[in-house]
Parts: structure tokens; sequence; C-alpha cells
């Protein structure tokens, strides 16, 4: 399954033919690592596939992440890992409701399918602009294996993004919904970012800045981590990467990604 993955990707890459301006295709690979205030260490594996497109004034863009886990005692909601709160165990496959899982058991496959959305919704002369958010996930992951959390969840929020000559400054804040799976509901919880960046010549770019969540369960260690990113931009490809370091039991201690795109 993996190699077939993989081997999808590879050929989107190179042989997806010109078809719509603002189309574009992204792949990554992220890696994470920590043991969430536990005594056991989770390394957990994304690769995300992702179609956008791209307007004026809005864009959409819809991800299918192929994951991986070394023991399911985390779970992957709104685009971000959490520890499930159940020490030896996980729930449902997503924390929150159903069947138990044997935590020693490594599982990969096909994880939840999301749908991001944003639209332009202030683009003064000076000043920054300001972008509404849209979030939905679909549970095509397998909820038995850990892979998904077995229902819908959506979200909505606002980002802002101000440039300053070479410098700009980018943040964001959503509220995210899960879905209810068996005897367990997850809370709505919040996710944000807030990060400083510089233009380095035309086409590269770096930022640094925090990135975090609260906990979507009571008793949990709301997430805080400090990001670093860059990024080169070209005509119609680009690539980049980022290394992340926790700040609190609700994230993982380390963890790092890369991702080219090519637009048509």
């Amino acid at each position: 399954m993996t190699r077939i993955y993989l081997s999808i990707l590879a050929v989107l890459l190179t042989a997806l033919p010109v078809s719509a301006r603002g189309l574009s295709l992204e792949v990554g690979l992220d890696v994470t690592s920590g043991d969430y205030g536990t005594d056991e260490t989770v390394t957990g594996v994304t690769i995300p596939l992702t179609v956008s497109y791209s307007a004026e004034r809005y864009s959409l863009a819809v991800t299918l992440p192929w994951v991986s886990q070394s023991k399911g005692t985390t779970i992957f909601m709104g685009g971000r890992r959490f520890d499930n709160g159940v020490p030896g165990t996980i729930i449902g496959g997503g924390g929150m409701g159903g069947r138990r899982i044997d935590t020693t058991e490594s599982n990969s496959g096909l994880g939840d399918a999301s749908l991001d959305a944003d639209l332009v919704l202030w683009r003064p002369a000076s000043g920054p602009e300001i972008r509404l958010l849209g979030y939905l996930k679909a549970p095509t992951g397998d909820d038995d294996k850990g892979l998904g959390t077995g229902a819908w969840d959506f979200g909505g929020g606002l980002s802002a993004r101000q440039d300053l000559g070479d410098w700009f400054l980018d943040g964001s804040l959503r509220a995210i919904f899960p879905g209810e799976n068996g005897d367990f509901q997850p809370d709505q919880y919040w996710d944000w970012t807030a990060s400083v960046g510089r233009y380095q010549g035309e086409h590269l770019w770096f930022s640094g800045g925090l990135e975090g969540a609260t906990a979507p369960y009571d008793g949990g260690d709301n997430a805080l981590e400090v990001v670093g990113r860059c990024g080169w931009d070209g005509e119609g490809f680009g690539f980049g990467g980022h290394l992340l370091a926790g700040l609190s039991n609700g994230s993982p201690d380390i963890g790092g990604g890369v991702f080219a795109y090519r637009s048509f």
C-alpha cells in the first residue's frame, strides 16, 4: 500500500498535464516524536497529498494523507496530533469514542481527508489582509487502526497577514468542532499560529513563531510549539520545510517536515 501511494505521488508530480490556471499539487513529509507527558515515545509520520486551486480572492485545498504511528497513544484531528488522554489505550481510533485498540501495535494507512478554504474579506492598499477560513474533515481513515477519528469535523476562523517591506507578519485563529464517535465526545477546541518572517531576495523566505491549540478533551494539555519555516517559490514550482520543538506535554518533543509543489 505504501509503495503504491508513493508511486502515485511521483507520477502525479512529474506527469500531470497543465489543465487549469491556479491549480497546484503538493506532497509533503512530516515526522514528529514525543512522549506527550507519558512514559512512551510515539513517532508519527504523515505524507499529505494536497490538490489546491487559487483564484483572485479565494482558494480551496483538498488533502489526502497517508498516516503512520509507532503506537496508538495519539490522535490526529484538525491537522494536528494530540495525546488521546487515555494511558495505554486509544479509544475508537480517534481517542474519543468506540472500541479500545492495543497500543503496542504500529499502524499505517490512509488517514482522514480534509478540505480547507479561505476567502479574502479585506485587502486594503496598506494594512493587513484579512481572510475567512473554513475547514471540513471526512472520516476516510480506519478508526479501528487509529488512523482516523471515525467522525466528521468542521471549523472556521480568520487569518491576517501584513507585509512590511522585506518582512511580514502572519497569524491565524480557528475554532474546530470535532464530531462525536461512540461513548466519548471531544470538546470544541481552538488552534492558532503567530509568526514573523523575512523575504530573502526574489524567491527565498524564512519565518519563525509559535503555534498551538487548546486540548480537545477534559484534563488534556494544551499544545504549544516553537516553529521555524523556510521555503523557495519559483515559477510554477517550489519547496520548503519546517522544524518544531514542543513547549508543552500537548505537543511532540520534536518534529520536522518538507514539502514540494508544482503549479499548473
